[in-house]
């Protein structure tokens, strides 16, 4: 039998080991140094004032308005080619250049979160005829791989 060595760690694994038992990384898979860079445009989106807003509101109210609020956002975003890559609380993340990436994925990007604040400021007047009550976001960012953010 004949060891694999790991290209990241240069640690000596047995064949049968998909994975470097040192460090993880996958073996026989080109490292982060030898793989193409990946551009990409990342724009989020995060709610703040929700955990005050749930103590306002019974549960079946919050979970009608935050459903409505990521079901607008979901299509604003992926109307401009973006992907929803996460949800996570009252936070969305939007990704533009995956899986595919685009000349103007930041320039989508931007317009995404240009409109998205268009969309929410109509969702606030049916959200406070309803239910009294506004929805606010942290300030949008967008991000295009390490670069600082563009507000």
């Amino acid at each position: 039998m004949q060891d694999t060595v790991c290209a990241r760690c240069g640690t000596s694994n047995p064949e049968r080991y998909r994975l470097c038992g040192s460090c993880g990384t996958a073996l026989g898979a080109p490292t982060s140094a030898h793989a193409p860079r990946r551009f990409v445009t990342i724009v989020t989106s995060d709610l703040k004032g929700s955990t005050a807003l749930g103590e306002k509101l019974d549960p079946e109210s919050l979970r009608e308005i935050l459903s409505r609020y990521f079901d607008e956002m979901r299509l604003v975003f992926e109307s401009h080619g973006g992907t929803i890559e996460k949800i996570i609380g009252d936070a969305i993340f939007t990704v533009f250049g995956l899986p595919a990436a685009a000349d103007d994925d930041a320039q989508r990007g931007v317009e995404a979160a240009a409109e998205s604040q268009r969309v929410l400021a109509s969702l606030n007047e049916q959200l406070d005829a309803k239910w009294g009550v506004r929805l606010g976001r942290r300030q949008l960012r967008t991000l295009r791989n390490r670069d600082k953010p563009v507000r």
